[in-house]
């Protein structure tokens, strides 16, 4: 009696034991509480499609987090498929450079999917570009307009490494803001450590408010004559920004390191160049406040009357004050 009971208990323990393994095993392959795992042989393999049904999953059940694996020196192939990015979505890589996404055609790789955008995160890959241009001019493209429900708000944008391969050059930006209406509708959204590369703009952002954007790069930048590395227009205002934006030494002249026609933003400049005809600022709105580095031969550039400054360059042992 004694060697059954012991028998019966032993079973009941092996159950028990094996019973959570098998359940993790069957759910950490697709979802686990709101967590969606796109990987090779799940539910949601690492394809266009497969990547945009975990997306889309999370939309449809409230919002959720999807995770991209890395992808070990072979990018995920996404040919001339755009992805769509819908609000209280988080979508995460490995890690920047770990998780790459590669395009061979001219794309927005990365939508607002459907009205508005709000409580969106991208964060820790690279979306690499082997086309010289994308279509309609971002690598990520934004769009708002005005009213609550069309405005593109509390999105984050991190730890993001964006490449356009080509040689010839491209015609795109990084980051590509647009709004329709009378009223700003890019606001309060954060774009950290963000590095463009190749890119003719870092980013294009007209009808931004409040933003923040910190710790940003364009390198080997600006592919056309009187091109803005970085460009903020129509109605923006208050912005934050903290960049670094470089003009390839091959590039054209004529190129301008940072444009703003609003009010009331913050900035912090290091613009460096060393072909001919680079300047720093284009301040056509006033009241702002510019702290201004120059690496090379860039000169400042254009600043209001009514904003203020302090402009640096080592080259000539300038330091100007206003």
């Amino acid at each position: 009696m004694q060697a059954q009971l012991c028998l019966v208990v032993a079973v009941i323990l092996l159950d028990l034991c094996a019973l959570p393994t098998t359940i993790a095993q069957t759910i950490n392959a697709d979802n686990i509480n709101g967590t969606i795992y796109v990987r090779s042989g799940g539910t949601y393999p690492p394809t266009p499609s497969g990547i945009q049904s975990a997306i889309n999953h999370a939309q449809a059940t409230g919002g959720g987090h999807v995770i991209l694996p890395p992808t070990n020196g072979n990018p995920i192939v996404m040919g001339s498929s755009s992805l769509l990015l819908y609000s209280n979505v988080r979508v995460s890589g490995a890690g920047r450079d770990v998780t790459v996404l590669n395009w061979s055609g001219d794309v927005n790789a990365i939508n607002m999917g459907g009205t508005g955008l709000r409580n969106a995160t991208l964060e820790d890959m690279t979306l690499q570009f082997e086309s010289a241009a994308s279509t309609n001019s971002g690598a990520i493209r934004l769009a708002g307009g005005d009213g609550v429900e069309n405005l593109v708000w509390y999105n984050t944008f991190q730890n993001l490494h964006i490449i356009f391969n080509s040689s010839a050059g491209s015609t795109s930006a990084g980051i590509y803001a647009t709004s329709t209406g009378s009223a700003t509708d890019i606001v309060l959204n954060v774009f950290s450590n963000i590095w463009v590369e190749g890119a003719n703009q870092f980013a294009q952002c007209n009808g931004c408010e409040g933003n923040f954007w910190q710790s940003v790069l364009c390198s080997n930048c600006g592919w056309n004559v009187g091109t803005v590395l970085f460009q903020e227009g129509a109605l923006e205002a208050d912005e934050n920004v903290n960049a670094r934006m470089e003009s390839g030494s091959g590039n054209p002249s004529g190129v301008i390191c940072y444009s703003t026609t609003g009010s009331n933003n913050i900035v912090r400049l290091t613009c460096d160049a060393n072909n001919g005809g680079v300047t720093a600022l284009r301040d056509t709105g006033g009241y702002n406040i510019f702290d201004v580095d120059t690496v090379g031969s860039p000169t400042l550039g254009t600043v209001s009357s009514t904003s203020r400054y302090r402009y640096v360059a080592s080259a000539t042992g300038t330091s100007i004050n206003k």
